[in-house]
């Protein structure tokens, strides 16, 4: 019967083919198939795209999903509150409404028409930016969501010329500066010649410093209480978690969401809960990392135009005091896994033009200003790249290029030449582009998590705790474990060593002991008996236990597999919840 029943199905499953197949198609009533198909497979032209989506009506939509934007523009209704009641619906046929998950996409393609405006006027000379020093980019403006910070030369030219490019930005787009809640900041200016300015145009004098983005600019950061703000932020968002009453499990699990990676890792002793000192060296060496992969981007060009002139910084411009200095000063100290972070980032040579050097690492395992002291104290150009001081030649291969003369006058640079024609008889310029090669990552990509990573090896992490982390168990008992053992749970013993005032210690359970979390879950008559009921259903021999870490060691006593062993240890959490 197995036999007839496959040849029944087989069947079956030819004939639906055969319904279901297309022999061809009748397109503009001519009928279609066999060789004369193969236009019906070409990839779609782009006149056709946008007549298929032009075509269709506010109620039908271009794909399978439904999702048409004539409708969204056209199908929206609304209704004006009055005393708490809707009043009479209107359809919106302007734009989109407040809250429609479009509204930001549409607001950043306005903005960026703003950008767009404020960067012709420069290139025309209507305005005038913000030169930074060493041929650096003019600064002109900052835009995020609605906040613009325009940034220019102080002159009534120049803020007159602002007035008129709002102007016409609303004349364009329908948006409205406000001008009286908008600020004019003077930098090293009078206040009779900031008002004065200001007058001009109808807006507000600033002062510094000022709020931007929740950050104080113009004040001195070193100082606590200009951080006083982002503390307050913080601490409303701790507050709201409380008042959502999640359980220890869930505030565990947000902290670990906001704080990533882990000093304590679950599969060892710990919570899983990052080094919040470890988090915020990872976080800053990612900006050394931007720094040497992002060499397009305006930030950098700012840093390298504001701090690069100088010849005496090694890893990472730096010149003037700022907040760019308190982070390239760190970054030139921090240590991973004992070694330096410039170690950890090694440049993979293509066509020189954008390592340096002298101060990058792409040739052997140190910068070439560290193994050749002597040559790079008579160099001129410190900060030169790779490109500008060897070359490809086609009769003779890699060469110095002509603009580096050197002149090997002591044993110490003649030995130091030598090892120059071995560089040039290793290293190829190629037209590739340069990389940049994470050491840490066997990809050679850089990640916060990798930079944690290393901090974690490099410091002396003692197993002071027995506990082990176990998936299949919730989150809330793991953690209860967690603070048995390190004695964390509030226990009548443990209130009144944080000189709470209780009437009675002795435990509520048995009325005979103090009440500890040693006791509370291990001596205690009661606990006694859950114990032995539990062992007794396990079929194992009841173990005699001294403390809680005698309990936590129990299952890496025996010779059993792992996943007996992780079964035993979510059994024992579970009973510790439960009394």
């Amino acid at each position: 019967m197995g036999d007839d029943n496959s040849a029944f199905f087989h069947r079956c499953i030819n004939g639906r083919k055969a319904v279901n197949a297309i022999p061809g198609l009748m397109v503009n009533g001519v009928w279609v198939a066999g060789d004369d198909g193969e236009d019906l497979i070409k990839p779609f032209s782009k006149d056709e795209i946008r007549d298929a989506a032009f075509d269709c009506g506010s109620d039908r939509a271009p794909g399978p999903d439904g999702f048409n934007f004539r409708g969204i523009l056209q199908s929206a209704v609304s209704a004006v509150l009055v005393n708490g009641s809707p009043t009479f619906e209107f359809q919106c046929k302007k734009g989109l409404r407040q809250g429609d998950p479009l509204s930001p996409f549409l607001f950043l393609i306005v903005m960026e028409a703003l950008a767009k405006m404020i960067n012709q006027a420069c290139n025309v000379g209507v305005f005038e930016g913000v030169e930074t020093s060493n041929n650096g980019p003019v600064v002109s403006h900052m835009l995020y969501a609605d906040d613009a910070l325009i940034m220019g030369k102080w002159n009534e030219e120049n803020v007159k010329n602002v007035d008129c490019m709002l102007r016409v930005f609303f004349m364009c787009s329908g948006i409205k500066i406000n001008i009286h809640k908008s600020q004019l900041f003077g930098l090293g200016i009078g206040e009779d010649d900031s008002t004065s300015m200001a007058n001009i145009i109808g807006c507000k004098v600033g002062r510094l410093p000022f709020d931007y983005l929740g950050i104080k600019v113009g004040a001195n950061m070193n100082r606590i209480a200009n951080w006083s703000g982002v503390l307050e932020m913080i601490k409303g968002r701790l507050q709201s978690w409380k008042s959502n009453l999640l359980s220890i499990g869930g505030r565990t699990w947000s902290t670990l969401g906001f704080l990533g990676g882990c000093h304590e890792t679950k599969k060892g002793w710990g919570l899983g809960i990052a080094k919040i000192e470890y988090v915020n060296s990872a976080l800053l060496a990612k900006w050394a990392w931007r720094y040497k992969t992002d060499i397009d981007g305006p930030w950098r060009k700012v840093i390298q135009g504001i701090h690069g002139g100088r010849n005496r910084w090694k890893f990472l411009p730096v010149k003037s005091a700022g907040c760019w200095k308190k982070i390239a000063l760190f970054l030139d100290k921090l240590i991973l896994n004992g070694k330096e972070l410039k170690f950890w980032i090694k440049g993979k040579i293509g066509n020189g033009e954008n390592i340096s050097f002298w101060k990058d690492i792409w040739f052997g395992n140190v910068p070439l200003m560290d193994r050749w002291p002597g040559l790079y104290s008579k160099e001129v150009m410190r900060n030169c790249m790779v490109r500008q001081r060897i070359k490809w030649d086609a009769n003779a291969g890699m060469v110095l290029h002509e603009d580096w003369r050197i002149e090997a006058t002591s044993v110490e640079t003649i030995s130091e030449m030598q090892d120059v024609q071995n560089l040039l008889s290793k290293v190829v310029l190629s037209e590739a582009k340069d990389k940049w090669v994470w050491e840490a990552d066997s990809g050679g990509i850089f990640s916060v998590a990798s930079v944690e990573s290393l901090l974690n090896r490099g410091r002396n992490l003692q197993k002071n705790n027995e506990m082990r982390w176990v998936s299949w168990v919730p989150i809330k008992v793991n953690v209860l474990m967690w603070r048995i053992e390190m004695e964390r749970i509030p226990t009548r013993l443990a209130l009144v060593r944080r000189n709470i005032r209780i009437q009675d210690t002795l435990c509520p359970l048995c009325d005979a002991v103090t009440e500890s979390a040693g006791h509370l879950f291990i001596d205690c008559s009661f606990a006694f008996q859950v114990w032995q009921a539990v062992w007794s259903w396990c079929s194992i021999q009841q173990p005699m236990f001294r403390n809680v870490k005698d309990m936590l060691l129990l299952p890496s006593l025996g010779k059993q597999n792992k996943g007996y062993k992780r079964i035993l240890c979510g059994i024992m959490m579970i009973v510790c919840w439960t009394i």
